[in-house]
């Protein structure tokens, strides 16, 4: 939810939902996008990996380890580089 929440915000769609969906779906929306690639001898937008990807409901992990070990932390915060992502889509015409 927070990285909802700030995707939302730099968007500029405060009210935006979330809309839980099933892995069944991208499934076969990879299944069509690689279908239509592989007529088209393209690269897929969508392929299975990446469905399995947003078919996950969270990711979570422990940066604890990565930061003692290269004593870094990020200078950026979530909110702060989604912004700026969308901010630069918009600059070359992405969004």
């Amino acid at each position: 939810s927070e990285a909802a929440e700030a995707f939302a915000a730099a968007v500029e769609r405060p009210h935006l939902r979330v809309l839980p969906l099933p892995a069944a779906l991208f499934r076969f929306a990879a299944y069509g996008s690689e279908s239509v690639a592989w007529i088209a001898r393209r690269a897929p937008r969508l392929d299975l990996r990446r469905a399995r990807d947003l078919a996950e409901r969270s990711y979570t992990c422990d940066v604890t380890p990565t930061t003692r070990a290269f004593d870094w932390t990020a200078a950026t915060p979530l909110a702060d580089g989604a912004r700026r992502t969308f901010a630069w889509y918009r600059s070359v015409g992405w969004a």
